[in-house]
Order: C-alpha cells, then structure tokens, then sequence
C-alpha cells in the first residue's frame, strides 16, 4: 500500500507564514524583491527536479530532491510546501512507497498557490 499525502497536517501549516515575511522584509530591506524573485525562479527550478525525480523512481533522488526545496520553502515562509517536503522525504527516507502522482499533484498545487501570493510581492516598487 502507498502513503499519500497528509492533509491534515497540511491544513495546521499555513501557504505563507506572514512573520516569516515580514522579519524578511525588514532584515532584507531593499533586497527583499530580488530575494523573493530569486526564490520564485529557484522554486519553479526545484519544481521540475522533483518532477524528475518523480519519474525516476529513484527514493534517493526524490528524498535529496524534496529535501533542497524543503529548505529553500522554509527559509521564504513557504510552512505548507516545506511540510509537504518534508513528508515525502520522510517516506523515501524510511523506503516507504509513496503514492508519487499524489504527492506531486499536491506539490503543484501548494506551488501554484504560493507563486500566486508571492508574484504580487516581487513586482511590488521598493517604497
């Protein structure tokens, strides 16, 4: 049987974490754009490694490929995608088979849910 993937846990971590955003704004200043726009072309990067490695079947690559974007979504306040991460990196971690097309459809969609909160901010003037 295949693991899929947790929504309740999901449901208790938000899309965007509005304290990690705005400690980033202030200790980023004026490079809070181009971090965020940084970001949102890193992350759609990391998206289709881990389409890849979805397609390989590999564990290993899926777990090193969830864990980097694991990271990079926890450092942007990303909690819903980062917990996503993290829970197929679990999975490939203990050789649990995962249920790929779930997770990735989910992954999209946090994804897509995320550019669509953080786009606004990387076109937003310095004021």
């Amino acid at each position: 049987m295949t693991t899929s993937v947790d929504q309740q846990i999901l449901l208790n971590h938000p899309v965007l974490d509005e304290e990690v955003i705005a400690s980033l704004r202030d200790i980023m200043d004026d490079d809070f754009i181009d971090l965020i726009q940084t970001f949102l072309g890193d992350s759609d990067l990391r998206m289709q490694s881990l389409r890849e490695a979805a397609a390989s079947r590999e564990a290993e690559t899926i777990r090193k490929a969830a864990h980097s974007f694991k990271g990079s979504s926890g450092n942007i306040g990303a909690r819903r995608l980062s917990e996503l991460c993290r829970q197929l990196e679990e999975l490939m971690s203990a050789g649990k088979p995962a249920d790929m097309d779930a997770f990735l459809e989910e992954l999209e969609r946090q994804h897509q849910e995320l550019v669509a909160l953080l786009r606004p901010m990387a076109e937003a003037a310095p004021g």
